[in-house]
């Protein structure tokens, strides 16, 4: 499902809508796979707090293994438990 959620974001003819869409689910089942995507669209203007808040929320799961915490999202005094 992830991999079709990170295909929706990467297509130029999906609509920002759907976008912010898949950015609130994968902030919470996403996994390392779809955090490059992210990232690129926290450039984007009209999806930068969408994809933000996804990679805080992914930066805080205890079963992601992306790099802790993520640069430039403000999370950098994280204590991880």
């Amino acid at each position: 499902m992830e991999k079709m959620m990170v295909k929706v974001l990467k297509d130029k003819n999906a609509t920002i809508e759907s976008k912010k869409l898949m950015l609130r689910e994968l902030s919470w089942m996403g996994s390392d796979y779809s955090v490059p995507v992210i990232k690129d669209l926290a450039a984007n203007a009209e999806l930068k707090d969408e994809a933000e808040y996804a990679l805080a929320r992914l930066n805080n799961n205890p079963y992601s293994n992306f790099p802790h915490p993520v640069e430039g999202v403000g999370n950098d005094k994280l204590i991880r438990l």
